[in-house]
C-alpha cells in the first residue's frame, strides 16, 4: 500500500497521489524593450531540483513584424535571442519569462 497524502474525488477516483508530479514556480523575468540586449542568458540553480520549463508571457510577444525572441533552455540557464533589427529605431518586444521546475 502506498504511503504519503493522497486526494480523493466524491466518486472514490484518485486525483493526487505519490505519483503525481507537481510544477513549482521559481522566478519571472523581463526582456526587452528599447535599448535591450539583442541575446542574452541567466543561470537558474534551482533548475538541477528538477525538470525545468518556461512560458513566455506579455500582451506584446510579438514585434511590427511578427517576430518574437527564442527562448530555450540549456542546462542550468534560460537563453534568449532576438532577430537582428532592421532600423536603428527597432525597440525589442518586452516579454515576461515566467520559469519553474516539475
Amino acid at each position: 500500500m502506498p504511503v504519503g497524502f493522497e486526494v480523493y474525488a466524491p466518486t472514490g477516483r484518485r486525483k493526487l497521489g505519490t505519483d503525481t508530479a507537481f510544477a513549482s514556480i521559481i522566478g519571472i523575468s523581463q526582456i526587452g524593450g528599447e535599448g535591450s540586449a539583442q541575446s542574452g542568458s541567466f543561470a537558474v540553480p534551482r533548475f538541477a531540483l528538477g525538470e525545468p520549463f518556461f512560458f513566455m508571457l506579455s500582451g506584446q510577444t510579438a514585434d511590427i513584424d511578427g517576430y518574437s525572441p527564442s527562448v530555450w533552455i540549456n542546462g542550468g540557464s534560460i537563453y534568449w535571442s532576438y532577430r537582428s533589427p532592421l532600423t536603428a529605431s527597432y525597440a525589442r518586444p518586452i516579454v515576461q519569462i515566467l520559469y519553474g521546475i516539475t
